[in-house]
């Protein structure tokens, strides 16, 4: 055993993922609430410095599960986008009982008051839709939280209005919520269990129609994850921005995906918001029934102008954002570009010049075919972390050798 590659993802014990967070000392629950997405959770002051974060608690009655969840909460930690409701820190502990034990991790997130459903179902009671610039703002945000997720190695898999949150939409940000219990839960299970519980779905038409095969075990079914999230963004936006309901594009029942009305849809969303073409053009992409034709986060994001053009178009004072929001995307030599008649293409710009603009935003993008290569890969973790667990009991097995692998 001495062999050992430790190289092996040197998966640590249960014992040595365990951490208190030091919210966890000045942490005093004011609240309690209970939304679609999220579950139960609470809403806590930091003593510390008054400031309000909600915290998720989840348990795990193994440690294989209890390690990929902690490991998926060390890199979500790392993740700071103004589209993303972040993980402001983690607290993970091991609670004895007299005859059992498990594990507990708690998440501690920016604030969530309000969500994208709630704030529709508002809207409609009052008879005032989003306007384009609410659902420009909308997008930018939510692409640029997703494309962040997707380029750190997660997929989102249940993208919905009950997962954007709203709480600052007056001061032109929404954010992404990401939370999974499991973070390594099947998307294919997500779907299926949707579907079953009758839940309204934004799902892509691609795994929507094999319904009928998703938990058949002998039926291999592959998707690309990335291009799921990116249709079912682009259905909860094309609600929001038509404000009506778009379950009529869903048979439940024959498990047929109506393309008539996802098209008559789109037509009502471009009609009605033709004056912005960046707003209908990266919707109708992200609707792309031909998923080699659909465009994905990254690729979207990519195709943005900057946050600064944006607010520039509406002229909002510079004063009234600066100190909100960063520059989230690459400098465009071109800034005289405006929303109104811009559409989505391609720049063919220098890579050097596209890499000097993402090292200025903070984050060094990898190129398209490097982004799976460099991602931290979640999908490994569970074989990982069970390899890891096989060496911990041939160690613990072996005579004369430590019960420890270093």
């Amino acid at each position: 055993m001495s062999q050992i590659n430790n190289d092996l993802v040197r998966l640590p014990k249960d014992t040595q993922l365990l951490r208190t967070s030091p919210i966890e000392k000045y942490a005093k629950v004011k609240n309690s609430m209970n939304k679609p997405y999220l579950g139960v959770f609470n809403i806590v002051e930091d003593e510390s410095n008054k400031k309000v974060l909600i915290v998720k608690e989840s348990t795990y009655s193994s440690e294989e599960e209890f390690c990929v969840a902690v490991l998926a909460a060390q890199r979500k930690k790392a993740l700071r986008d103004v589209g993303l409701l972040w993980l402001v820190d983690y607290n993970a502990e091991k609670i004895n009982n007299f005859c059992s034990s498990f594990h507990k991790v708690k998440s501690y997130y920016l604030p969530h008051y309000q969500d994208l459903r709630m704030l529709m179902r508002d809207r409609e009671a009052k008879n005032t839709p989003f306007s384009e610039q609410e659902l420009t703002f909308m997008l930018f945000h939510l692409t640029s939280g997703l494309a962040t997720l997707h380029m750190s190695g997660f997929t989102h898999k249940l993208i919905s209005p009950e997962c954007i949150d709203t709480t600052n939409l007056q001061n032109r940000v929404a954010k992404l919520m990401f939370h999974q219990d499991d973070p390594l839960a099947d998307v294919k299970g997500i779907a299926y269990n949707q579907i079953q519980k009758q839940k309204e779905l934004y799902l892509a038409p691609e795994i929507f129609t094999r319904t009928s095969e998703l938990l058949k075990p002998k039926t291999p079914l592959y998707f690309d994850e990335r291009k799921l999230d990116a249709f079912s963004l682009g259905m909860t936006l094309l609600q929001a921005g038509i404000g009506k309901s778009v379950q009529d594009c869903y048979d439940k029942r024959t498990f047929k995906f109506n393309e008539d009305k996802l098209a008559s849809h789109l037509d009502a969303f471009i009609n009605k918001h033709q004056s912005n073409q960046m707003l209908t053009d990266a919707v109708e992409k992200l609707l792309s029934l031909d998923t080699a034709e659909r465009i994905d986060a990254v690729g979207l994001q990519e195709m943005f102008p900057r946050i600064e053009e944006i607010y520039s178009y509406y002229e909002i004072p510079a004063l009234c954002w600066r100190r909100k929001s960063t520059s989230l995307q690459p400098s465009r030599s071109d800034t005289s570009h405006r929303l109104k008649g811009r559409s989505l293409t391609r720049t063919s710009a220098p890579q050097e010049a596209s890499s000097k603009a993402d090292r200025r935003r903070g984050t060094l993008r990898p190129s398209s075919t490097e982004v799976h290569s460099s991602s931290f890969q979640l999908s490994h973790l569970k074989s990982e972390v069970k390899a890891c667990t096989k060496v911990r009991q041939a160690v613990h097995s072996s005579p004369g050798t430590s019960s420890r692998v270093d």
